[in-house]
């Protein structure tokens, strides 16, 4: 919005403390795609299929306390 109201990228990135590249981003994917460049992208490691297999292994951990400590973590379901 501020690029839209006539402001230099470099003004624009400090008024809201990000890099020039931050808000540079999102105008040239709008000049390459328009409205559909603007959507939201997800960033960061594709998400694992779920299968029955994985299920059932998930379930399994989550219906015994791990022997190390009294109560699971994330972590230890993660292992």
């Amino acid at each position: 919005m501020l690029r839209a109201e006539g402001q230099r990228r470099d003004e624009a990135s400090e008024r809201i403390d990000y890099s020039g590249g931050f808000v540079a981003k999102p105008r040239k994917r709008f000049a390459e795609q328009r409205i559909a460049g603007l959507c939201s992208r997800h960033i960061g490691p594709v998400a694992t299929v779920r299968t029955a297999d994985l299920n059932a292994r998930i379930l399994q951990a989550t219906r015994h306390a791990p022997s190390s400590a009294r109560h699971g973590t994330t972590r230890k379901l993660a292992e």
